[in-house]
């Protein structure tokens, strides 16, 4: 029985053949006594089955989750590509003055210059008011006679002007000046 348990480990271990010289020397047989490779034909059988049944649903559970996220990725990614094919190049431009003769800035006014498929948009958000352009020079030209004339007609409508307007012709008086 000896010998066939031996024969029978021997066949069904991976082990190099000095470790199975070493339990021919004495003193190392207690090592050895109770060791039976888990590959034996008698425990792998029930151990592949027993790890199959218990770690089957893990796996699959844990499968189906890298396929979730990776699914989650792939759909924020392409968010994100067309998020970037949409994305509009803009800038933050000091306008300086106003070229006119009539009124000069006292400080810049800051505007945000988009491109939109080949025109060009001036913008002054705080005043709800733009110019479009071919040309990054040519809409700012036109938003400052935009600026003027937003300028112009809050001032002659003073009186009349609601809370919205009415702060906008204090703002834009903060920045323009007329000329002497």
């Amino acid at each position: 029985m000896k010998e066939q348990k031996r024969q029978l480990i021997q066949e069904h271990t991976h082990w190099p053949q000095e470790l199975w010289e070493m339990e021919k020397q004495e003193g190392t047989r207690e090592r050895f006594q109770n060791f039976i490779p888990v590959n034996t034909p008698l425990y792998r059988l029930p151990q592949v089955h027993l790890t199959a049944h218990i770690m089957q649903p893990a796996y699959t559970q844990a499968l189906e989750e890298l396929r979730s996220a990776v699914a989650e990725l792939k759909s924020k990614v392409a968010s994100l590509l067309d998020r970037f094919e949409e994305y509009i190049p803009s800038k933050i431009v000091p306008l300086h003055g106003l070229s006119s003769k009539q009124y000069t800035l006292r400080r810049p006014l800051l505007v945000l210059v988009e491109t939109y498929e080949g025109e060009t948009v001036a913008r002054l958000p705080e005043f709800d008011i733009y110019a479009s352009a071919e040309n990054e020079a040519d809409a700012l030209a036109s938003l400052q006679r935009e600026i003027i004339e937003l300028y112009e007609d809050l001032r002659k409508t003073q009186a009349d002007l609601g809370a919205l307007p009415a702060s906008w012709l204090r703002e834009l008086s903060s920045y323009i000046e007329e000329r002497a």
